[in-house]
């Protein structure tokens, strides 16, 4: 993926990005709050009668094995429960901000959006057009940059999940993750300054996996 986004295309690195966001956001929430768990895992209801009611306007054999269980009353009585035990739709939006990450989702995720759901702004980079939007050009070429901060983004985000991680377990790694962070701090001002050196009192971080 990496050696594809390198030489053009790029636009699966934002759409990976934008699902690890997803991720990032909900571990961000058990870590804080041990009951989210429970929370995140009922927001399937909804999410399973929004498909019972999808199915049920279908007449295609596809859905004619779920729609020989899929009958009004199971249809009620699932949207009845939900409503009475007021059981929540997944909602990143509101994970992120549970965790004080609602600028993470106002920005990095919502400009990832698009790659995700094919909007016409993932195309920008890919092509020309004129003033009435008839495609002039198309164009593919690397943008090595473009590369290098989704990867700088990811790795970050990374190793603070598994600050989270280790703090919520009580394991150790603590310490090997601030080398990491360290080390990713250097490494991406060196790529912006090539004349950097590393200050003598910082150790980077070695080749050896978390314990």
């Amino acid at each position: 993926m990496i050696i594809l986004a390198s030489h053009g295309v790029r636009q699966e690195l934002q759409t990976l990005f934008r699902v690890f966001l997803d991720a990032y956001f909900l571990l961000a929430n058990v870590c804080s709050d041990p009951g989210f768990l429970a929370v995140y895992f009922r927001t399937d209801e909804p999410e399973r009668l929004k498909l019972l009611n999808a199915a049920a306007q279908q007449e295609h054999e596809l859905f004619a094995a779920i729609n020989e269980y899929n009958t009004e009353a199971v249809r009620t009585s699932l949207g009845q429960r939900i409503r009475e035990e007021a059981i929540q739709t997944f909602n990143s939006y509101a994970y992120a901000k549970n965790v004080g990450c609602e600028h993470v989702y106002d920005s990095m995720y919502r400009l990832s959006s698009p790659s995700v759901h094919s909007g016409p702004r993932c195309l920008a980079n890919y092509i020309q057009t004129d003033e009435e939007g008839n495609v002039m050009k198309v164009l593919h070429r690397g943008d090595i940059e473009t590369v290098h901060r989704a990867l700088y983004d990811t790795e970050w985000f990374m190793l603070k999940a598994l600050s989270g991680v280790c703090e919520l377990f009580a394991v150790s790694g603590l310490e090997r993750i601030t080398e990491f962070e360290t080390a990713l701090e250097v490494a991406m001002v060196r790529h912006e300054n090539p004349n950097f050196c590393l200050p003598t009192d910082i150790k980077p971080a070695g080749s050896v996996p978390l314990a």
